[in-house]
Protein backbone atom coordinates (compact mmCIF):
# COMPACT_ATOMS: atom_id res chain seq x y z
CA UNK A 1 0.00 0.00 0.00
CA UNK A 2 1.08 3.59 -0.63
CA UNK A 3 0.77 4.36 3.07
CA UNK A 4 3.31 1.68 3.99
CA UNK A 5 5.75 2.79 1.28
CA UNK A 6 5.57 6.41 2.43
CA UNK A 7 6.13 5.47 6.07
CA UNK A 8 9.15 3.36 5.08
CA UNK A 9 10.70 6.19 3.05
CA UNK A 10 10.10 8.72 5.83
CA UNK A 11 11.80 6.43 8.36
CA UNK A 12 14.85 6.03 6.10
CA UNK A 13 15.09 9.79 5.57
CA UNK A 14 14.80 10.37 9.31
CA UNK A 15 17.74 8.06 9.99
CA UNK A 16 19.82 9.78 7.29
CA UNK A 17 19.00 13.15 8.80
CA UNK A 18 20.34 12.08 12.18
CA UNK A 19 23.75 11.18 10.71
CA UNK A 20 24.01 13.87 8.06
CA UNK A 21 22.63 17.32 8.96
CA UNK A 22 23.52 18.78 5.54
CA UNK A 23 20.79 16.82 3.77
CA UNK A 24 18.15 18.66 5.81
CA UNK A 25 17.43 21.04 2.93
CA UNK A 26 16.75 18.08 0.61
CA UNK A 27 14.75 16.01 3.07
CA UNK A 28 12.16 18.67 3.89
CA UNK A 29 10.88 19.08 0.29
CA UNK A 30 10.84 15.31 -0.20
CA UNK A 31 8.79 14.78 2.96
CA UNK A 32 6.42 17.55 1.81
CA UNK A 33 5.83 15.78 -1.51
CA UNK A 34 5.29 12.45 0.25
CA UNK A 35 2.85 14.13 2.59
CA UNK A 36 0.93 15.48 -0.39
CA UNK A 37 0.73 12.01 -1.94
CA UNK A 38 -0.44 10.59 1.37
CA UNK A 39 -3.14 13.25 1.67
CA UNK A 40 -4.37 12.72 -1.88
CA UNK A 41 -4.65 8.98 -1.40
CA UNK A 42 -6.05 9.12 2.15
CA UNK A 43 -9.64 8.70 0.97
CA UNK A 44 -8.82 5.37 -0.67
CA UNK A 45 -6.76 4.29 2.35
CA UNK A 46 -9.28 4.96 5.07
CA UNK A 47 -12.68 4.75 3.40
CA UNK A 48 -14.91 1.93 4.58
CA UNK A 49 -15.73 -0.02 1.43
CA UNK A 50 -18.46 -1.91 3.26
CA UNK A 51 -20.51 1.29 3.50
CA UNK A 52 -20.06 2.30 -0.13
CA UNK A 53 -22.32 1.40 -3.01
CA UNK A 54 -20.04 0.69 -5.95
CA UNK A 55 -21.50 1.42 -9.38
CA UNK A 56 -18.96 0.06 -11.83
CA UNK A 57 -18.98 -2.33 -14.74
CA UNK A 58 -16.93 -5.37 -13.59
CA UNK A 59 -13.48 -5.88 -15.06
CA UNK A 60 -12.99 -8.62 -17.66
CA UNK A 61 -16.72 -9.11 -18.14
CA UNK A 62 -17.88 -9.17 -21.75
CA UNK A 63 -20.53 -6.59 -22.67
CA UNK A 64 -22.51 -7.21 -25.85
CA UNK A 65 -24.55 -5.01 -28.13
CA UNK A 66 -25.41 -6.00 -31.70
CA UNK A 67 -22.20 -7.60 -33.01
CA UNK A 68 -19.85 -5.54 -30.81
CA UNK A 69 -18.29 -7.40 -27.87
CA UNK A 70 -16.24 -5.44 -25.36
CA UNK A 71 -14.78 -5.60 -21.88
CA UNK A 72 -12.80 -3.28 -19.64
CA UNK A 73 -9.46 -4.67 -18.51
CA UNK A 74 -8.19 -1.80 -16.39
CA UNK A 75 -9.29 1.53 -14.94
CA UNK A 76 -6.80 3.90 -13.31
CA UNK A 77 -6.84 7.44 -11.95
CA UNK A 78 -4.02 9.85 -11.22
CA UNK A 79 -5.28 12.10 -8.38
CA UNK A 80 -2.48 14.62 -8.99
CA UNK A 81 -3.01 15.24 -12.72
CA UNK A 82 -6.74 14.28 -12.56
CA UNK A 83 -6.15 11.84 -15.43
CA UNK A 84 -8.22 8.70 -15.95
CA UNK A 85 -7.07 5.77 -18.07
CA UNK A 86 -9.23 2.95 -19.40
CA UNK A 87 -7.95 -0.14 -21.22
CA UNK A 88 -10.62 -1.97 -23.18
CA UNK A 89 -10.85 -5.02 -25.40
CA UNK A 90 -13.26 -5.01 -28.35
CA UNK A 91 -14.24 -7.48 -31.03
CA UNK A 92 -16.71 -7.08 -33.89
CA UNK A 93 -16.88 -9.72 -36.61
CA UNK A 94 -19.20 -7.47 -38.64
CA UNK A 95 -16.76 -4.57 -38.74
CA UNK A 96 -15.59 -5.44 -42.24
CA UNK A 97 -14.56 -1.84 -43.00
CA UNK A 98 -12.36 -1.86 -39.87
CA UNK A 99 -13.84 1.36 -38.57
CA UNK A 100 -12.22 2.82 -35.47
CA UNK A 101 -14.40 3.20 -32.42
CA UNK A 102 -15.50 6.64 -31.25
CA UNK A 103 -15.56 7.47 -27.54
CA UNK A 104 -17.70 9.73 -25.38
CA UNK A 105 -16.98 10.23 -21.69
CA UNK A 106 -19.50 11.80 -19.31
CA UNK A 107 -19.74 12.30 -15.57
CA UNK A 108 -22.82 11.65 -13.47
CA UNK A 109 -23.05 15.17 -12.04
CA UNK A 110 -22.73 16.85 -15.48
CA UNK A 111 -24.27 14.33 -17.90
CA UNK A 112 -24.76 16.85 -20.73
CA UNK A 113 -21.06 17.65 -20.89
CA UNK A 114 -18.88 15.43 -23.06
CA UNK A 115 -15.41 15.21 -21.54
CA UNK A 116 -12.63 15.41 -24.17
CA UNK A 117 -10.76 12.13 -24.59
CA UNK A 118 -7.66 10.93 -26.40
CA UNK A 119 -6.88 7.35 -27.23
CA UNK A 120 -4.35 4.94 -28.63
CA UNK A 121 -5.42 2.00 -30.75
CA UNK A 122 -2.96 -0.64 -29.63
CA UNK A 123 -4.01 -3.25 -32.20
CA UNK A 124 -7.22 -4.49 -33.82
CA UNK A 125 -8.75 -5.33 -30.44
CA UNK A 126 -7.28 -3.11 -27.74
CA UNK A 127 -7.73 0.58 -27.01
CA UNK A 128 -6.33 2.84 -24.29
CA UNK A 129 -8.51 5.87 -23.53
CA UNK A 130 -7.32 8.82 -21.45
CA UNK A 131 -9.04 11.96 -20.23
CA UNK A 132 -8.69 14.73 -17.68
CA UNK A 133 -11.61 14.95 -15.28
CA UNK A 134 -12.74 17.32 -12.57
CA UNK A 135 -11.45 16.89 -9.02
CA UNK A 136 -14.50 15.47 -7.22
CA UNK A 137 -16.07 13.14 -9.77
CA UNK A 138 -18.39 10.31 -8.81
CA UNK A 139 -19.31 8.00 -11.69
CA UNK A 140 -17.91 8.15 -15.21
CA UNK A 141 -19.74 6.71 -18.20
CA UNK A 142 -17.54 5.71 -21.14
CA UNK A 143 -19.63 5.12 -24.25
CA UNK A 144 -18.13 3.80 -27.43
CA UNK A 145 -19.44 2.69 -30.77
CA UNK A 146 -19.37 3.68 -34.42
CA UNK A 147 -20.14 7.16 -35.67
CA UNK A 148 -23.49 7.31 -37.42
CA UNK A 149 -24.44 9.38 -40.43
CA UNK A 150 -26.55 11.55 -38.14
CA UNK A 151 -24.03 13.72 -36.28
CA UNK A 152 -26.60 15.45 -34.07
CA UNK A 153 -25.57 15.66 -30.43
CA UNK A 154 -26.50 13.01 -27.92
CA UNK A 155 -29.51 14.04 -25.82
CA UNK A 156 -29.53 10.97 -23.60
CA UNK A 157 -27.49 11.51 -20.49
CA UNK A 158 -26.65 9.85 -17.22
CA UNK A 159 -29.76 11.24 -15.55
CA UNK A 160 -31.86 9.20 -17.98
CA UNK A 161 -29.89 6.04 -17.29
CA UNK A 162 -30.60 3.65 -14.45
CA UNK A 163 -27.03 3.50 -13.16
CA UNK A 164 -27.93 0.90 -10.54
CA UNK A 165 -28.81 -1.55 -13.34
CA UNK A 166 -25.64 -0.71 -15.28
CA UNK A 167 -27.23 -1.35 -18.67
CA UNK A 168 -24.11 -1.57 -20.83
CA UNK A 169 -25.96 -2.57 -23.98
CA UNK A 170 -27.93 0.66 -24.46
CA UNK A 171 -28.11 1.63 -28.11
CA UNK A 172 -27.87 5.36 -28.84
CA UNK A 173 -28.71 6.41 -32.37
CA UNK A 174 -28.18 10.13 -31.76
CA UNK A 175 -24.43 10.15 -32.55
CA UNK A 176 -23.08 6.63 -32.06
CA UNK A 177 -24.45 3.27 -33.10
CA UNK A 178 -23.85 -0.17 -31.61
CA UNK A 179 -22.97 1.49 -28.31
CA UNK A 180 -21.38 -0.21 -25.33
CA UNK A 181 -21.42 1.83 -22.14
CA UNK A 182 -19.00 1.14 -19.29
CA UNK A 183 -19.35 2.74 -15.87
CA UNK A 184 -16.54 3.52 -13.44
CA UNK A 185 -17.11 4.55 -9.83
CA UNK A 186 -14.60 6.83 -8.11
CA UNK A 187 -14.50 4.31 -5.25
CA UNK A 188 -13.72 1.44 -7.62
CA UNK A 189 -10.74 2.69 -9.58
CA UNK A 190 -7.04 2.02 -9.06
CA UNK A 191 -5.24 5.14 -7.87
CA UNK A 192 -1.81 5.72 -9.35
CA UNK A 193 0.04 8.98 -8.69
CA UNK A 194 2.62 8.01 -11.33
CA UNK A 195 0.13 7.30 -14.12
CA UNK A 196 1.27 8.76 -17.44
CA UNK A 197 0.56 8.01 -21.08
CA UNK A 198 2.91 5.35 -22.41
CA UNK A 199 4.20 4.12 -25.74
CA UNK A 200 2.32 1.42 -27.59
CA UNK A 201 4.96 -1.24 -26.79
CA UNK A 202 4.59 -0.52 -23.07
CA UNK A 203 0.82 -0.84 -23.31
CA UNK A 204 1.11 -4.15 -25.17
CA UNK A 205 3.18 -5.58 -22.31
CA UNK A 206 0.74 -4.25 -19.72
CA UNK A 207 -2.29 -5.56 -21.60
CA UNK A 208 -0.78 -9.02 -22.06
CA UNK A 209 -0.01 -9.13 -18.32
CA UNK A 210 -3.58 -8.14 -17.51
CA UNK A 211 -5.03 -10.81 -19.79
CA UNK A 212 -2.67 -13.44 -18.38
CA UNK A 213 -3.63 -12.51 -14.84
CA UNK A 214 -7.34 -12.87 -15.63
CA UNK A 215 -6.72 -16.23 -17.33
CA UNK A 216 -4.74 -17.51 -14.35
CA UNK A 217 -7.67 -16.61 -12.12
CA UNK A 218 -9.99 -18.57 -14.43
CA UNK A 219 -7.59 -21.52 -14.30
CA UNK A 220 -7.59 -21.41 -10.49
CA UNK A 221 -11.39 -21.49 -10.47
CA UNK A 222 -11.47 -24.42 -12.91
CA UNK A 223 -8.86 -26.36 -10.90
CA UNK A 224 -10.95 -25.84 -7.78
CA UNK A 225 -14.00 -27.19 -9.62
CA UNK A 226 -11.95 -30.17 -10.84
CA UNK A 227 -10.94 -30.94 -7.24
CA UNK A 228 -14.59 -30.72 -6.18
CA UNK A 229 -15.56 -33.07 -9.03
CA UNK A 230 -12.92 -35.61 -7.99
CA UNK A 231 -14.08 -35.43 -4.38
CA UNK A 232 -17.69 -35.89 -5.46
CA UNK A 233 -16.80 -38.99 -7.52
CA UNK A 234 -14.81 -40.52 -4.64
CA UNK A 235 -17.74 -39.97 -2.27
CA UNK A 236 -20.13 -41.57 -4.78
CA UNK A 237 -17.80 -44.56 -5.28
CA UNK A 238 -17.52 -45.06 -1.51
CA UNK A 239 -21.30 -44.90 -1.19
CA UNK A 240 -21.71 -47.54 -3.91
CA UNK A 241 -19.35 -49.90 -2.05
CA UNK A 242 -21.33 -49.31 1.13
CA UNK A 243 -24.64 -50.03 -0.59
CA UNK A 244 -23.31 -53.19 -2.21
CA UNK A 245 -22.08 -54.49 1.16
CA UNK A 246 -25.52 -53.93 2.69
CA UNK A 247 -27.52 -55.47 -0.14
CA UNK A 248 -27.06 -59.07 1.13
CA UNK A 249 -29.03 -58.21 4.25
CA UNK A 250 -31.96 -56.57 2.47
CA UNK A 251 -35.34 -57.81 1.38
CA UNK A 252 -36.23 -57.99 -2.29
CA UNK A 253 -37.98 -54.60 -2.31
CA UNK A 254 -35.09 -53.03 -0.39
CA UNK A 255 -32.63 -54.53 -2.90
CA UNK A 256 -34.56 -52.94 -5.75
CA UNK A 257 -34.36 -49.54 -4.05
CA UNK A 258 -30.65 -50.01 -3.38
CA UNK A 259 -29.97 -51.02 -6.99
CA UNK A 260 -31.82 -47.92 -8.17
CA UNK A 261 -29.70 -45.75 -5.87
CA UNK A 262 -26.52 -47.42 -7.12
CA UNK A 263 -27.57 -46.69 -10.71
CA UNK A 264 -28.15 -43.02 -9.82
CA UNK A 265 -24.71 -42.80 -8.23
CA UNK A 266 -23.07 -44.40 -11.27
CA UNK A 267 -24.84 -41.89 -13.53
CA UNK A 268 -23.63 -39.10 -11.25
CA UNK A 269 -20.05 -40.37 -11.50
CA UNK A 270 -20.30 -40.62 -15.29
CA UNK A 271 -21.71 -37.11 -15.77
CA UNK A 272 -19.24 -35.63 -13.28
CA UNK A 273 -16.32 -37.34 -15.04
CA UNK A 274 -17.46 -35.99 -18.41
CA UNK A 275 -17.75 -32.48 -16.98
CA UNK A 276 -14.36 -32.82 -15.31
CA UNK A 277 -12.72 -33.86 -18.56
CA UNK A 278 -14.17 -30.80 -20.27
CA UNK A 279 -12.78 -28.62 -17.50
CA UNK A 280 -9.35 -30.25 -17.83
CA UNK A 281 -9.43 -29.60 -21.57
CA UNK A 282 -10.42 -26.00 -20.89
CA UNK A 283 -7.46 -25.57 -18.52
CA UNK A 284 -5.13 -26.89 -21.21
CA UNK A 285 -6.63 -24.45 -23.71
CA UNK A 286 -6.22 -21.52 -21.31
CA UNK A 287 -2.59 -22.45 -20.62
CA UNK A 288 -2.00 -22.51 -24.37
CA UNK A 289 -3.61 -19.06 -24.58
CA UNK A 290 -1.17 -17.81 -21.93
CA UNK A 291 1.73 -19.08 -24.04
CA UNK A 292 0.36 -17.20 -27.06
CA UNK A 293 0.01 -14.00 -25.03
CA UNK A 294 3.53 -14.38 -23.69
CA UNK A 295 4.76 -14.78 -27.26
CA UNK A 296 2.87 -11.66 -28.36
CA UNK A 297 4.37 -9.76 -25.45
CA UNK A 298 7.85 -10.80 -26.58
CA UNK A 299 7.19 -10.00 -30.23
CA UNK A 300 5.53 -6.59 -29.82
CA UNK A 301 6.13 -5.48 -26.25
CA UNK A 302 9.25 -4.67 -24.31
Amino acid sequence: MLKDHIEKIVNILSEKLKTNKSIFYYVVPIISVLGLLFFINSKAMFSNSGDMKIRSTPLNEIQVTDSLHAKILSRKYNPITKTVEFIIYTEDSNNIDKKDLKFELREQESPNVVIPTRYQKIDANYYVILANVKKNWNVLSLSFGYESADNSSMNEDLEDIDIDNLDTSTKDKKSLVSVVRIYSDANDIKSSSFLTEKKKSKYISEIMDLEIDFINKDIDKLNKKIEEDNSKMKDAESKIVELKNDIRYQTESEKNTTEANITKLKNLISSTRDLGEKRVDRVKELKEKINKLEQKKMDFGV
